[in-house]
Order: C-alpha cells, then sequence, then structure tokens
C-alpha cells in the first residue's frame, strides 16, 4: 500500500460513479475555472493505493489498448484514455481495479488518478 496526497477541484464533496484526482495542487487549480470540467472548490484527500488495484495506463504501449483487453469493451475510435477511462468507470471496476492512472490532456501531459473503487476517498476542502 501506497499512501498519495491528491487533489480535485468540484463544485461538491461527493463522488458518483467515478472521480479524476491530480498529483499537484497546480493542476486542480487549473480546474477551478475550467468551464463542464472540474468546479468552484479545491480538495484534497490523503489516499491508501494498493498498487495490484491499480490499471496504469501511463506506463503502457497503447492505453486504448489496454482498456479493450481489461474490459472487453470494442476500440472506441478518436478518444483518449483520459476520457474514456471514466466512461467505462464500471467494467474497470468490475475487472478488479480501483484507480487508472492517466496522463490527462489538461492541462497537458499531468498524470491524473482517476477513482473507480466502492470506497469513496474522503476529500477535505482547502483554500484555494
Amino acid at each position: 500500500m501506497v499512501m498519495m496526497t491528491l487533489w480535485r477541484a468540484a463544485n461538491d464533496d461527493s463522488i458518483s460513479d467515478c472521480a479524476s484526482f491530480s498529483t499537484t495542487r497546480g493542476a486542480a487549480e487549473a480546474y477551478l475555472s475550467n468551464p463542464g470540467f472540474g468546479g468552484r472548490t479545491l480538495y484534497r484527500a490523503e489516499v491508501e493505493i494498493d498498487a495490484a488495484k491499480v490499471l496504469d495506463l501511463i506506463d503502457c504501449d497503447d492505453a486504448i489498448e489496454r482498456l479493450c483487453d481489461v474490459t472487453g469493451k470494442a476500440h472506441p475510435g478518436a478518444i483518449d484514455a483520459d476520457e474514456w477511462a471514466p466512461r467505462i468507470s464500471y467494467e474497470i471496476r468490475d475487472a478488479g481495479y480501483e484507480w487508472v492512472r492517466v496522463l490527462e490532456s489538461y492541462p497537458s501531459e499531468t498524470e491524473t488518478w482517476i477513482f473507480v473503487g466502492s470506497n469513496d476517498p474522503e476529500m477535505v476542502e482547502v483554500e484555494a
């Protein structure tokens, strides 16, 4: 198990199907004013991550193909892993994963952890 501090901009501290977290405060802050994404409040979460339950799409040759292999879904076409993983979060969870690690398109090339597990991380509001 590894302890990590992750960051998230959102309008509240609830998580519905999945949630994206940044590894840096600065990347999360970019979502405080990104219309349609993120939200007006900055949160921090101290999480304990089991490496065996992480689907790492950064350190693989083809992230989309890896998602297809894990979930049995057909290739989605012109979409990146950071966009597709949240849409198939239930299938990823059913495959035994709690977290998906991806490279984010905004802010460009930042590391994002997408929570797809069942025990939601506890988020604490922080001042932006």
